[in-house]
């Protein structure tokens, strides 16, 4: 099992993680009037988005085996070169989405907001690690 093989079965785990959050915050049946109680769950619905997206680019990965073959395909022109670009900049959304929604779980008031804070911090520690890995697949 490689590396991308796992951070895929990561987000999985985060996946159903995440699903049974929303399920706990949509029992609480709240109110969210107002702007500080919507910011607290749209600081919840932007890592969700994250998660989804990184999600969708750990499949992209795995089918290309690498970012060296996401690379060499992106030189192809093309589609394949519109695809990487895409990747790329999809990747560097999720942690702009991340960091927003901690922003405002931070501003946020009511239930979801430990909630959204607590998501937003690993889906940013998620997009850190994957930089990492990615900007040391090319070295």
């Amino acid at each position: 099992m490689n590396v991308l093989e796992v951070l895929g079965i990561c987000e999985g785990a985060l996946s159903l993680f995440m699903v049974w959050t929303w399920m706990w915050v949509l029992r609480q049946q709240g109110v969210y009037v107002g702007w500080r109680r919507t910011a607290s769950l749209l600081g919840l619905a932007l890592p969700t988005s994250a998660l989804i997206v990184e999600l969708a680019l750990a499949v992209v990965l795995i089918h290309y085996k690498s970012l060296e073959g996401l690379d060499a395909a992106s030189r192809g022109g093309g589609w394949s070169a519109w695809g990487a670009r895409f990747w790329t900049w999809s990747f560097l959304a999720t942690g702009v989405l991340s960091l927003s929604g901690l922003i405002l779980a931070i501003m946020g008031k009511g239930s979801p907001r430990a909630v959204a804070a607590v998501w937003s911090s690993i889906m940013l520690g998620t997009f850190f690690v994957k930089l990492i890995l990615a900007v040391n697949s090319f070295h």
